[in-house]
């Protein structure tokens, strides 16, 4: 019987393979290229994410506009207007501001500073209103009023 057979004894080969080991660890539990491999998310982790301005990667660029749109959800679309536009408040369902109001959803601060959803452009080039122009049906009205219109 071998010392390494018996539960709790080392036998020297066990004891030497051990050393060896150690010699390779240097005590982490991780690769050393794992520091090199963080990603551009984890680097900008204190950064909030704008997911009214987000563009999926992996849905050619398309941002919640672009998908509420061509889902037909008119309701979230003016919810995204409302939040993450510049479009002028009087454009708006008077139903849909007591609503707003009602669920303390407000404009954003400093709308004017940054980009108008409207302006976000999918991997095929196309604004919101170019989705709707597309689409036809419901959104029709919506491009002659230009709401869609940055």
């Amino acid at each position: 019987m071998l010392a390494g057979d018996i539960e709790g004894v080392e036998s020297d080969e066990d004891a030497d393979e051990d050393d060896n080991d150690d010699d390779n660890n240097d005590g982490n539990d991780h690769d050393d290229n794992d520091d090199e491999d963080m990603t551009e998310a984890e680097e900008h982790d204190d950064e909030p994410l704008d997911v009214l301005r987000y563009q999926d990667p992996l849905g050619e660029g398309q941002s919640a506009l672009h998908i509420t749109l061509e889902g037909g959800y008119t309701d979230i679309v003016w919810a995204l207007l409302w939040r993450g536009s510049t479009l002028e408040e009087q454009a708006f369902p008077p139903g849909l501001r007591v609503q707003a109001q009602t669920l303390g959803l407000r404009r954003e601060e400093d709308i004017e500073a940054k980009v108008d959803i409207r302006s976000l452009r999918d991997g095929q080039g196309r604004r919101g209103e170019d989705v709707a122009r597309q689409l036809g049906g419901v959104w029709l009205d919506w491009i002659h009023t230009g709401r869609l219109s940055v």
